[in-house]
């Protein structure tokens, strides 16, 4: 079983590529600003879990450190102990 972080993942290539991974049986972090749409993506497949970021502000890299950080720590599904380290990144932003 894979770990991937894509982001984008509410629409186009980002969502194809989240929901392929998903039904493959890996588990996603799907990041998108889009949270309506994350949500669904996430009733659809068990093993997504969504991630609201907004990444067309400055400091992209920082928000979705801290983003990520944040759901780690909350724990809210239990991330660091279920996940651990991404294996695959994917930056699938228009």
């Amino acid at each position: 079983m894979k770990k991937w972080l894509i982001t984008g993942a509410s629409s186009g290539f980002g969502r194809l590529l989240a929901e392929r991974v998903a039904t493959n049986g890996d588990h996603v972090i799907a990041v998108a600003r889009r949270e309506d749409r994350l949500r669904e993506l996430a009733a659809d497949h068990d093993s997504v879990t969504p991630l609201v970021v907004d990444l067309t502000v400055p400091d992209v890299e920082q928000r979705l450190g801290t983003a990520i950080d944040a759901a780690v720590a909350a724990d809210e599904p239990p991330l660091q102990s279920q996940w651990g380290r991404m294996q695959f990144r994917v930056f699938a932003l228009r």
